[in-house]
């Protein structure tokens, strides 16, 4: 039965599309309304012409397509509206499982996530807030000997015991340096560290060094 069915419809069409063949022939149209929209075709189209546009020609031949971007349409005017966890801003968003209104705050939320997941993060809840060392200011630290509360601040701290350490060697130094010395060869008085210097410049060392080469030549011959 659905054999006989089959070649009925086929034969149906074949009819069909012979009539229209035959009026394409004799100057008629076979197509009246657009297959799309459903709308008269103009006249200034061509004879066989099925479609009001290039559009309805279109949209009927890839409907699919049309339909699966329709539907997407539907999906983001839903999503439409959302609010960030993060930044707590209202946004429409591109994606349907879209949750953040940009990559920024993506990534601040898994930085935040993965900071919670760590030891210092239970040791800060555990804590008690303290005073920090370098501005004063009252922090939550995440372990015992935790002075801080920014790199800042233990920078500044950690230049100011630097330059006190300077200053206080400096100062040791300039006790130590014995006074009153003068230049083996130029008389001039010696402002140096060391304790055993005994010239006052390099232009003296060199006279004496080349003294103590003349002196060995002579010991030699």
């Amino acid at each position: 039965m659905s054999d006989v069915t089959a070649q009925e419809l086929a034969s149906d069409e074949d009819a069909l599309r012979l009539r229209r063949a035959q009026d394409v022939r004799s100057g008629l149209r076979p197509y009246e309304r657009c297959r799309n929209c459903r709308k008269k075709i103009p006249e200034t189209k061509r004879r066989d012409a099925r479609y009001c546009s290039y559009r309805c020609g279109y949209r009927y031949r890839n409907w699919d397509g049309l339909r699966a971007e329709v539907e997407r349409a539907i999906r983001l005017a839903a999503c439409a509206g959302r609010t960030c966890p993060e930044c707590r801003a209202t946004y429409d968003a591109h994606r349907v499982d879209q949750v953040y209104c940009s990559q920024a705050c993506g990534r601040r939320s898994r930085w935040r996530e993965r900071y919670r997941q760590q030891p210092r993060y239970n040791a800060q809840l555990r804590l008690d807030p303290t005073s920090c060392e370098g501005c004063g200011e009252s922090f939550r630290p995440f372990r015992a000997n935790h002075k801080f509360c920014s790199r800042l601040c233990r920078r500044r701290a950690w230049e100011l015991r630097t330059n006190a350490k300077h200053k206080k060697r400096a100062a040791y130094q300039a006790q130590r340096r014995p006074r009153g010395r003068s230049c083996v060869v130029c008389g001039a008085s010696i402002d140096h560290r060391r304790t055993d210097a005994k010239v006052c410049s390099k232009a003296c060392r060199h006279k004496v060094q080349w003294q103590q080469q003349l002196e060995r030549r002579r010991r030699q011959t």
